[in-house]
């Protein structure tokens, strides 16, 4: 199932599983390993005792507001996977708090409104995976909090890297998103 521990991975004391995506044929021929550029643990464990490799999927799983509507009509959506641009960092998203501002947002009920379609998600946190141009207060494998108005319900999320808030090793990913509400 999806993010359940499973066998340790070599070299690491990580027990995450990326979420399987259909049938056991369809994730062999869709998905590529990747490995990870720093010596963080990418899953949701924030394990950061070793060298590990995760399967990325691609395109990446999102939730997906084509038209506004009850919370339950929102549906997941395979998107691509977005690219830190000039003055970005690509976060690899842990946690997200589900935010009652998400909810009124998702509802067309909030005074600011997204272009549709759009993916919901306030405040999202993670890990930083890959750095865009002009980007030197943040490197990959750093921890983040992202201030980001929208975009966290989903694998990952590019913000303009001054809209991060680097976490301290003691504070969990599942604590900084419930900090963030």
């Amino acid at each position: 199932p999806d993010g359940q521990p499973a066998d340790r991975l070599p070299g690491s004391g990580c027990r995450y599983t990326p979420s399987s995506r259909g049938s056991a044929a369809q994730t062999r021929t869709n998905a590529r390993p990747r490995r990870y550029r720093s010596s963080r643990c990418r899953s949701p464990c924030g394990d950061r005792a070793g060298y590990v490799q995760h399967e990325r999927i691609d395109p990446m799983r999102a939730v997906v507001i084509r038209d506004f509507g009850p919370v339950g009509s929102a549906a997941i959506e395979d998107i691509a996977t977005p690219e830190a641009g000039v003055g970005e960092v690509l976060i690899r998203i842990a946690a997200v708090a589900a935010n009652f501002v998400d909810t009124l947002v998702m509802t067309g009920k909030y005074q600011f409104l997204p272009e549709r379609p759009f993916v919901p998600g306030k405040l999202p946190v993670g890990t930083v995976e890959a750095v865009g141009a002009g980007v030197d207060r943040l490197k990959v494998g750093d921890r983040v909090l992202t201030l980001a108005e929208h975009g966290g319900y989903a694998e990952a999320v590019s913000v303009a890297d001054d809209q991060c808030i680097l976490l301290p090793d003691s504070l969990s990913f599942p604590e900084a998103a419930s900090m963030a509400l």
